[in-house]
């Protein structure tokens, strides 16, 4: 991205920049969806054996849910900023990750208290998802092609068609008792 930039190629850098996010969306939002929607499932297979008994499976479950909704943006986050890099501008993403961190500290405060475990992963998830935000609303000072309307529409139609794919398997497995709809949309 820095060459690109350095060679004043600035539209080939937006679209480096634009599909380095499509793709990176175009594969955690269907493995955050469905993280989310089958997180008891999942931490069935890695954890439950021993002496891990059915609270820690709640909890630990509930903490892969909190966890993973911050994930998209976290990677929205790292990509858009070496795109801040490039430009030289080291000052931006640290001021917000450094606002960040003061938002995930107060949020698992009180989200820890009155939530707890999910409340603390919540609030992580919360401060990501406030530093990815406010790296794309920044970035438009330097280049306005990186975060338009049509990558926000294509990351809206991600969200859209995850969730429903998501709710779909869901439906199939509560209503029918067997996982063959969760390897038909797979």
């Amino acid at each position: 991205m820095y060459e690109k930039k350095e060679n004043d190629k600035m539209d080939e850098l937006a679209e480096i920049a634009r599909n380095a996010i499509i793709l990176a969306e175009f594969l955690l939002i269907p493995i955050v969806i469905c993280t989310f929607f089958n997180a008891v499932n999942i931490t069935k297979i890695v954890y439950m054996r021993g002496s891990f008994n059915e609270y820690s499976l709640e909890l630990t479950s509930m903490a892969l849910k909190g966890y993973v909704i911050g994930l998209p943006f976290l990677a929205l986050r790292d990509i858009v900023t070496r795109v801040y890099y490039s430009y030289s501008d080291t000052k931006t993403p640290v001021i917000i990750n450094m606002i960040s961190v003061i938002i995930n500290i107060v949020l698992d405060f009180i989200l820890g208290y009155t939530w707890g475990v999910m409340g603390i992963t919540m609030a992580t998830s919360a401060a990501n998802i406030f530093s990815g935000v406010c790296m794309c609303l920044f970035i438009k000072k330097y280049n306005k092609e990186i975060m338009d309307k049509k990558i926000i529409r294509e990351i809206i139609i991600l969200i859209l068609s995850g969730v429903i794919s998501s709710l779909i398997c869901h439906w199939g497995v509560t209503y029918s008792g067997s996982t063959w709809l969760i390897v038909i949309m797979t």
